[in-house]
């Protein structure tokens, strides 16, 4: 499965609140049957929304995710927010009742994947993701493999380039397959 991705976003998850991975996963599950989506929220860049606004609703997307127990809860300390509606390029629409989906207070704006299943592995996979190129706002041109070279590269966009030779590899544990439009903007109000 990880070597058939055309599009991908790459992110950390680990302990949200009091709540480990595998407890945030059955919540998540549980409102994919109610609803028939989830949204993960997540700070995703500009640049990469508009990437996969731009891609067609039949296309694939998928967010590997490494799993880090003791990865830094982006909430902590902060009160959150409950989203009421969420933005995609269709308008405003409300969330479903049995969707929760949290940000932090500190932000006005957050984004959330909007997610079709979620594939936890049975064991961490290694998965080569130096062959993704993602399109910067300055619109340069970097892979997957040179963005790891900054700080806080999470939740990026990538599109596998078949001519690129780079090679570099991330523990992957889970995998969320997102639906059309794949990412939406939360809000408070309409």
């Amino acid at each position: 499965m990880l070597d058939r991705m055309n599009n991908i976003f790459y992110s950390v998850v680990g302990q949200h609140g009091k709540e480990d991975v595998k407890t945030i996963l059955d919540r998540k599950q549980n409102e994919i049957a109610k609803a028939g989506y989830s949204l993960w929220a997540a700070k995703i860049d500009k640049k990469s929304i508009e990437q996969v606004w731009n891609l067609k609703p039949t296309d694939k997307v998928y967010v590997v995710c490494s799993i880090k127990p003791k990865a830094k809860d982006p909430g902590k300390g902060y009160d959150n927010n409950v989203a009421k509606y969420y933005q995609s390029p269709k308008g405003i629409f409300d969330i479903d009742d049995n969707v929760i989906s949290t940000f932090s207070s500190k932000r006005k704006a957050y984004q959330a994947y909007y997610v079709n299943r979620y594939i936890m592995l049975p064991e961490e996979k290694e998965m080569n993701i130096g062959p993704y190129k993602t399109l910067l706002a300055s619109g340069q041109v970097k892979t997957f493999k040179d963005r790891f070279k900054c700080t806080q590269f999470q939740n990026t966009y990538g599109k596998i380039d078949n001519s690129c030779n780079d090679e570099f590899y991330k523990k992957i544990g889970l995998v969320m397959e997102l639906k059309y439009p794949f990412v939406v903007e939360l809000k408070l109000d309409k």
